[in-house]
């Protein structure tokens, strides 16, 4: 899903720099094979179309790329999810079947409660997703017998995200620069349906958001680099802080967290109620 998305959006932005047709036909393609994989590609795609449809002046342009759009941004997707089914009509499903089964799968994105036993004792909240590090736990047999897979959001990556979306929208409203917005919108767009959705939304869902998340994080990273000596240092430091905690959340990952005394505290935070 995160593949495609980010493809489809290259696919556009080399659209806008060359205006070469060819680039908004394979965005086309990719979205579509997103949409595929998870519906939540669609809320990119939109971005993107607006995005596109933008800063044009004169009313023929607009009609002319709203034309152009619709056939590769709406049609081309909606016509390469429909082939991704063509397995699915060879066995001898119909076009009503495939509209019953739309509906069937909508519903189940509405109201999932999710298939682990011990998902609502961890984060299901994606409003704390940048204000606190969030956990999704389960489980896998190991060698030796069940292990305990806790991943655990690095505090510094992820809580740096708010910081930097205002820094963002700050620098595309000062400097009227429009990747900025582009940015700032994909972010948002992708983010809030899940914020306001009133279902568990577990971590791993943020494979949506995290891409946009993290390029505004690291371009406001960067900016530190060109002002002042000071600043190069504070962001040095951050980077080191962010490697060196990332190691006791690899093992905690990967199932190696009982291992570990000084982590075995952290996995019984998360040790369902019942088994305290």
């Amino acid at each position: 899903m995160a593949f495609f998305s980010l493809a489809g959006i290259y696919c556009c932005l080399l659209f806008r720099r060359r205006e070469n047709v060819l680039c908004l036909v394979l965005a086309g393609v990719a979205f579509g094979l997103g949409i595929a994989s998870k519906w939540y590609v669609i809320f990119p795609l939109a971005t993107s179309g607006l995005f596109l449809l933008s800063g044009l002046k004169s009313l023929r342009e607009r009609v002319d790329r709203g034309v152009l759009l619709a056939a590769t941004l709406i049609l081309l997707p909606l016509t390469v999810y429909l082939l991704t089914f063509f397995p699915w009509f060879l066995r001898g499903y119909g076009v009503t079947e495939w509209l019953t089964l739309q509906k069937a799968m909508y519903i189940e994105t509405k109201h999932h409660l999710g298939y682990n036993p011990y998902g609502y004792e961890v984060d299901i909240k994606p409003l704390l997703w940048f204000v606190k590090p969030v956990a999704f736990g389960d489980f896998a047999m190991g060698p030796t017998g069940p292990v305990v897979l806790m991943g655990i959001s690095n505090p510094f990556s992820w809580l740096l995200t708010l910081p930097a979306m205002i820094w963002t929208m700050r620098i595309c409203m000062t400097k009227k620069a429009s990747m900025m917005g582009y940015l700032s919108a994909l972010f948002a767009f992708a983010y809030l349906p899940l914020a306001v959705s009133q279902r568990p939304i577990w971590a791993h869902t943020a494979f949506s958001v995290l891409p946009f998340a993290f390029i505004a994080v690291a371009g406001f990273l960067v900016s530190l680099l060109d002002k002042g000596e000071q600043n190069r240092r504070i962001f040095y430091a951050y980077l080191a802080l962010l490697l060196l905690a990332s190691i006791p959340l690899y093992l905690l990952a990967t199932g190696k967290g009982h291992d570990v005394s000084l982590l075995q505290p952290i996995l019984e935070l998360y040790r369902p109620l019942h088994e305290r």
